[in-house]
């Protein structure tokens, strides 16, 4: 539950509530089950705030410093809020929390699914995420791939990184060290 501490930089000293682990987690468990997306970042700052976790002064120095972390901004900015409620307990908590609900969802949709995908409107359902998913794809490569049009080099590249993967079965890994090797030789060679 929330405890009583007196507030931080000595400037006001007047008693302050501060959320406990069951609050934080309460808090960050409603953020995740209920955002995505970049509404996610809103949604953390803004609760962060009505909740009393930080002031607006400490929110905007955690944003500005969890860009420097590696990972993503999100999970480090959770981990940081929850650290300053509760120091390692409370980055734990909070981290747990913003990721329980995907979790679950995940595991019982998974466990319907093995139940209902035999069914056709699930099949019909899943052929379309497929094809929708294909599409952007497509899209993602073509986007990537206007700059390349007008260096044959990056097409002849391009061509046979596919044809490593289709035929050779490369994995990713040695196709994109083969790749960097590849374009460092026709760099040198001043083919582009």
């Amino acid at each position: 539950m929330a405890e009583d501490l007196t507030a931080r930089d000595g400037a006001d000293t007047a008693a302050v509530l501060r959320p406990g682990l069951l609050d934080l987690f309460r808090a960050f468990f409603q953020v995740g089950l209920t955002s995505f997306g970049m509404a996610i970042l809103h949604n953390l700052r803004t609760t962060a705030l009505r909740l009393g976790f930080v002031s607006a002064a400490e929110i905007e120095e955690d944003i500005a410093l969890v860009q420097l972390y590696p990972g993503p901004i999100m999970v480090d900015l959770v981990a940081f809020i929850g650290y300053h409620v509760a120091g390692l307990a409370g980055a734990l908590a909070a981290t747990l929390a913003i990721f329980a609900p995907s979790v679950v969802m995940t595991m019982l949709f998974t466990e319907l699914f093995v139940h209902v995908r035999h069914l056709a409107p699930i099949r019909a359902a899943i052929r379309g995420v497929m094809a929708t998913f294909v599409g952007m794809l497509v899209w993602v490569a073509i986007s990537l791939g206007r700059p390349l049009a007008v260096q044959p080099a990056a097409w002849l590249l391009a061509a046979a990184a596919v044809a490593a993967l289709r035929f050779l079965k490369w994995d990713t890994l040695r196709l994109f060290a083969a790749g960097l090797l590849l374009w460092a030789a026709v760099l040198q060679a001043g083919l582009v």
